[in-house]
């Protein structure tokens, strides 16, 4: 996949879908972008897996990460606003919840008003 055809059909698909009804189909399309692995396709190393439980940094709770590949990354879909300044606000806030795992976020700064 090249990124025009990425972003052209993310640019639509994005709004007409819920989120479980896209983040397997995503993750394939950056993966495919980038030359990244796919859970349960040859070559995907051990432990690569879609809807994986996972506990919560620092917290007790509990929950399913869409894509996962233990002690590497964790991929949580979001459903995609409408709003171009919707999803800024909830990054910074997820960016300085993370604290020092994150220490480089460049969203941990609210940006300047013009």
């Amino acid at each position: 996949m090249h990124p025009q055809e990425f972003a052209a059909k993310w640019r639509t698909r994005a709004f007409e879908v819920t989120e479980e009804q896209a983040y397997q189909e995503h993750y394939t399309d950056v993966a495919r972008l980038v030359g990244g692995p796919v859970p349960g396709q040859p070559g995907a190393p051990e432990g690569l897996t879609y809807q994986a439980g996972v506990s919560k940094v620092g917290s007790t709770d509990f929950g399913k990460a869409d894509v996962y590949l233990p002690r590497h990354f964790i991929w949580e879909a979001k459903r995609a606003q409408r709003t171009a300044d919707a999803r800024p606000a909830d990054l910074r806030q997820w960016c300085q919840a993370q604290g020092d795992m994150l220490p480089g976020c460049p969203l941990t700064t609210t940006p300047t008003e013009n």
